[in-house]
């Protein structure tokens, strides 16, 4: 698995985002993946305050949360696949 932080330009927010570098040259977006992850498996009940408090921002602030966030994106990870 490859943290990666990528630019939005042409949207409305925009910004930073941090995602999953996937094969292909394709990039999991961290943030919404997780939140779906949150809701659909783990029945999370703000899975969005969750995955945004999370993976808001740099690959820096994700690590800077520690291991929840980590175990996270591995879970969110091998959801998808």
């Amino acid at each position: 698995m490859k943290l990666v932080t990528y630019e939005i330009k042409k949207a409305k927010k925009g910004g930073t985002r941090v995602g999953i570098f996937l094969e292909g040259d394709y990039i999991l977006d961290l943030q919404a993946a997780s939140a779906l992850y949150l809701r659909e498996e783990e029945q999370e009940k703000k899975p969005y305050d969750l995955a945004g408090e999370l993976f808001a921002g740099d690959i820096k602030r994700v690590l800077e949360k520690g291991k929840m966030a980590i175990n996270l994106a591995q879970k969110t990870y091998k959801n998808f696949l």
